[in-house]
This record gives C-alpha cells, sequence and structure tokens, in this order.
C-alpha cells in the first residue's frame, strides 16, 4: 500500500511539474515558442539524427517556432526530462512508454522512432541452441529493462515456451566491458548485443552468433517510440504535427540517400559506414507502431507489469498515433 501511495504522489508531483513548466515556458514577449527536442544519439533514433543534421523539421514548422536539439543516452533519463518540462518531444523505447503510461504517467505516444538488430552469441562450443544454456550459464547484457532484454524474453517465449526462463542467466554489463571480457576470458557463455556494438563481437574469435532475433524485433515493435507530454500535445498540436510530417520526409530522404545518410550516421556511431548500409538495410527507419499489444502482453507475462496492460486501441490520443 506505502508503494502504491508512493507512487500516486509522484505522478501528481510529476503532473505538477510538467503542467507548471510548459504554462511558464509559452509565454514570451516576441511571441516566440522553441520545441525543445532530445534524441538518444543510438541507432533507433537514425531517424532523428538526419532530420537535424538536414535541417528537415524547420520546413515543416510555423514560423514562429524555434528549435532547440540536445541529447541523453537513457530512456528513463530522456522519459524524466520530459516530465519535468525542460525536453517536449523525444524518443526512448516503447517498454519505457508503455511502463509509464501504465503508471499512469501523462505522455503520449506519437509515433514509431525506430528499431535495432539485435543478436544472441554464444561463448562455448558446446552451446548450438538456447536450451544449452543451463542454470550456471552466465549471460552478459547492457542492462534489464531494455530493447535488448526484451527481444531476450521475446526469444524464450517462442524457443522454450517461458518468457524468463533465462532471466536470472542475465548478468548486466557495459557492452565496451563485456566486449573486453569475452576477448580474454570465458567470464560470460554468451551474450546480447545490439547494433552497432554487434560488429565488434562479431570480431570475436570464440565468439558464434546463434539467433538474429530481426524478425521478434518486428513482431513485437522492439525499437523506440517518438513521446511528449500530454500537456504539450495539447496545446502544441501544430508542432507535434509539423514533427510527424517532417519525420515522414525524413524516412523517405533516408530510403533515397542511403549513401549519405550512412556516412552522417557511420560518423555519428564510430563505426564502418558499410556496416551502416547492412543495419539500414535488413531493419530501416519506420514510424508505423504495429506491435504495440503483444509488447505489452510479453511485459505483463514477464512480470514487469503488475497488471493486465490497456489495449492500443484505447490510448487517449489513439487516432493521432502513425499506424
Amino acid at each position: 500500500m506505502r508503494k502504491i501511495v508512493g507512487l500516486m504522489m509522484c505522478v501528481v508531483l510529476m503532473c505538477s511539474i510538467v503542467f507548471v513548466g510548459c504554462g511558464d515556458r509559452e509565454e514570451s514577449t516576441d511571441n516566440k515558442r522553441t520545441v525543445r527536442i532530445c534524441q538518444s544519439g543510438v541507432y533507433v533514433g537514425a531517424t532523428s539524427i538526419i532530420m537535424e543534421k538536414k535541417g528537415i523539421l524547420e520546413k515543416h514548422l510555423p514560423e514562429n517556432v524555434n528549435v532547440e536539439w540536445s541529447q541523453i543516452a537513457t530512456g528513463p533519463d530522456i522519459r524524466d526530462a520530459i516530465l519535468s518540462g525542460s525536453v517536449d518531444i523525444a524518443d526512448f523505447s516503447l517498454m519505457t512508454f508503455i511502463t509509464g503510461y501504465e503508471n499512469g504517467l501523462p505522455i503520449d505516444l506519437l509515433s514509431f522512432s525506430g528499431s535495432t538488430p539485435i543478436y544472441l552469441y554464444a561463448n562455448s562450443n558446446d552451446i548450438e541452441e538456447i536450451d544449452d544454456f543451463n542454470e550456471k550459464s552466465s549471460i552478459s547484457i547492457t542492462n534489464k529493462n531494455t530493447n535488448l532484454h526484451l527481444a531476450v524474453l521475446a526469444l524464450c517465449k517462442r524457443e522454450l515456451g517461458n518468457a524468463v526462463a533465462l532471466d536470472n542467466n542475465l548478468t548486466a554489463i557495459p557492452a565496451a566491458d563485456a566486449i573486453a571480457s569475452l576477448q580474454t576470458s570465458s567470464d560470460f557463455d554468451g551474450a546480447v548485443f545490439s547494433f552497432p556494438m554487434s560488429v565488434k563481437a562479431d570480431e570475436i574469435e570464440n565468439l558464434k552468433q546463434m539467433y538474429d532475433m530481426s524478425d521478434l524485433i518486428k513482431e513485437y515493435s522492439i525499437g523506440s517510440v517518438i513521446v511528449a507530454s500530454r500537456d504539450f500535445c495539447k496545446t502544441n498540436a501544430d508542432i507535434t504535427k509539423a514533427f510527424l510530417g517532417a519525420q515522414e520526409e525524413t524516412i523517405e530522404y533516408i530510403s533515397k540517400n542511403k549513401e549519405e545518410t550512412a556516412e552522417i550516421l557511420s560518423n555519428a556511431f564510430g563505426c564502418e559506414k558499410e556496416d551502416v548500409l547492412y543495419a539500414l538495410e535488413v531493419m530501416p527507419p519506420t514510424n508505423k507502431v504495429e506491435g504495440y499489444d503483444k509488447m505489452a502482453q510479453l511485459l505483463y507475462e514477464a512480470g514487469i507489469l503488475e497488471r493486465e496492460p490497456a489495449k492500443f486501441n484505447t490510448l487517449e490520443n489513439y487516432d493521432d498515433i502513425v499506424k
């Protein structure tokens, strides 16, 4: 009961922060508004990166609106920035949105942002299939409650009939540290990496790729979404509409200019242009939300959500979501 009361107080406080913060920000002596957009800076946010680099959003915004771009690495931090009113529009994982929405946070889903290729590796010749991992096996993963974690849950549900079958085997460790460990020791029996860190994993001689989870990623819409505070959506509908128009144009631009896009993203991610071209081929950016209900149900089955989640078509702004 204390946990529930504490959560309710937290939500009320955050709602107050959002409404007050956004209200103050709209006041301007020169009638100018500013939209503050945050991106995660990783492949799932490729569309936003290109949108910023090519100045596409500015062409769609009303004349009295300025745009400020920023970058925050983790989904929870981005979510908190939206709730505090310091960011208006951002991309973070669909999982983060669903858990926040189910906890009553005043945020609206606008569109999908993108997905990243994710792979499961084995660090032993004795491991050929996922059920070869035993109770003592250790599998490195950047962190739980991430897109990587969700991909593993979906894989375990399909292959083993139990989404959390390997949950106790997962060890949270930064990807760079996991790569270093896998090159020099046998501390881990397996590993989960997403692009572009998977490129480095593929170069490790004793590490073999077991599962490409691209099909599950598409089936469950495992990736990031574009989100804004509910108050911002209601008071700045022209800006959110402009952003969605710019996103549509950017996706089309990427499909027609893959070489230039890959050049920009390779510099942003610190990887080879050819690797980005491959990622664009197997998992191109999309703005359509398609697997919401399947993901929400998986989160419930895995115990990440404590109650049956709301259906996608019951979201308050369902008619405005790109799908």
